[in-house]
């Protein structure tokens, strides 16, 4: 039987002009290879939306809320 956890990458990927798609994407390679050492196996990233809730002034006004997209890792271990 299989179990499953999720982890959020922490921030967008942010890239420069002169740096490789490899130097790009370090941070998803670290949290894979951390996973790893753990005994977990990844299988999947998705981007997944997050509605964040309008505190006390945005419901007085009306705003319904901001949609924030972070990447969830999915990783699976025999239990």
């Amino acid at each position: 039987m299989l179990r499953y956890k999720t982890v959020a990458l922490d921030s967008m990927l942010v890239g420069k002009k002169k740096q490789t798609a490899n130097e790009i994407m370090a941070p998803v390679a670290q949290v894979i290879q951390k996973e790893a050492a753990g005994g977990w196996k990844f299988e999947n990233m998705y981007d997944m939306p997050i509605l964040i809730k309008p505190g006390c002034f945005g419901k007085l006004f009306g705003k319904p809320g901001d949609i924030i997209y972070y990447y969830m890792m999915v990783f699976s271990q025999e239990a």
